[in-house]
């Protein structure tokens, strides 16, 4: 299997990081239950989202939290940009070794605060 240069890498990652800061709001990290079911909680992200070094994106601001808006179990994540479209889908949602870093994959109740302790991606 190929892989890009680091260079290449980070200019992907500089572009990912401006597509998401750019447009009216915010962009925004979605929790959901498996397959996108149901979204649990929706995060704002802090602008600039974040940095990056060799195609790895570090994103800003943690630990962030919001209200869970419906019970279930996280299993999988996306990133929107401020005008609500997504452009990173199929994060990894975990206690550790995962794109986003929660507290627990136990299920969520709604009404509860939702933490997440850190976030990342990387540029393949």
């Amino acid at each position: 299997m190929s892989t890009p240069a680091n260079t290449l890498k980070s200019a992907q990652a500089v572009a990912i990081i401006a597509a998401l800061d750019a447009g009216v709001g915010a962009a925004t990290l979605e929790i959901c239950t498996a397959s996108y079911a149901n979204v649990l909680v929706v995060v704002p992200l802090q602008e600039p989202c974040g940095t990056q070094a060799n195609g790895l994106i570090t994103f800003g601001g943690m630990p962030i939290e919001a209200g869970v808006t419906i019970t279930g179990i996280p299993a999988i994540a996306r990133i929107k940009d401020g005008g609500g479209t997504v452009q990173i889908d199929g994060m990894s949602v975990g206690t550790s070794g995962t794109d986003v870093i929660i507290p627990t994959t136990a299920a969520w109740p709604s009404g509860a605060t939702a933490r997440v302790t850190s976030m990342t991606y990387r540029v393949n």
